[in-house]
């Protein structure tokens, strides 16, 4: 519940600002401005931003700079500029592989994931989402993974898997796994691919193949590819 979690976090933000300047200790920040952000709160989500980010940026400190990224992301796209807030998720990424912290990296990957579906990118929606809900499920956070779920829940058909593998269902065909594999391979995260074929009775397995070995011609990365097909 945000509205009632910022009652606190508003007053911790506050407390810390009289004696806490140091942007890698500001462990609320990110909490605090999802939630504003989350509950419309833009002008003071705004200002909270403009303070800390260049805060941030003077004393190149990359955990903070990762979060500050994703929330000026979501702060974006709230004011409907979905192109900027991509580019904010983007340097979040960037700042995660300089300051692993696997519960923040995937809490990128959630709000990156919400926003490529409100810009209907299902296909590599589905794909950052995926990831989410991996990294939290190995982290053991539950309330997190289930958050990834129901928006996994929100585009995919009621018989396809929320979690990895990718689920194309019986009904995908030659095209559908072409634009699969490629979102998947694009995902700078993924190192390699295998795609599993269970032909169903009104696909043809050499159409998919076909389909799968030309997307996969354009990409350096490994992928395997096994038809279990009649033939």
């Amino acid at each position: 519940d945000a509205v009632a979690a910022l009652v606190y976090l508003k007053r911790a933000y506050d407390l810390r600002n009289a004696f806490m300047l140091e942007p890698g200790q500001r462990i609320e920040l990110g909490d605090l401005l999802e939630a504003l952000i989350g509950v419309g709160e833009l002008d003071e989500a705004g200002a909270v931003l403009a303070t800390w980010e260049p805060r941030a940026r003077a004393v190149d400190r990359a955990w903070a700079l990762a979060i500050l990224a994703r929330c000026r992301g979501l702060f974006l796209a709230a004011h409907g500029d979905l192109e900027g807030a991509f580019e904010r998720f983007d340097s979040a990424l960037s700042e995660h592989a300089r300051s692993p912290d696997p519960f923040h990296h995937a809490r990128t990957l959630l709000a990156l994931g919400r926003t490529q579906r409100r810009a209907k990118k299902r296909g590599v929606a589905r794909t950052t989402l995926e990831d989410a809900l991996g990294r939290f499920e190995r982290l053991g956070a539950p309330l997190w993974a289930e958050q990834t779920r129901a928006e996994l829940a929100r585009f995919l058909p009621k018989a396809a898997a929320l979690g990895n593998p990718v689920d194309m269902i019986a009904s995908a065909g030659a095209e559908e796994y072409g634009r699969t594999l490629a979102t998947v391979l694009a995902d700078p995260a993924i190192d390699a691919a295998l795609v599993i074929h269970v032909t169903p009775p009104l696909t043809d397995p050499h159409d998919v193949l076909e389909e799968t070995a030309r997307v996969a011609a354009g990409w350096e990365k490994p992928v395997l590819a096994v038809m279990m097909a009649n033939e």
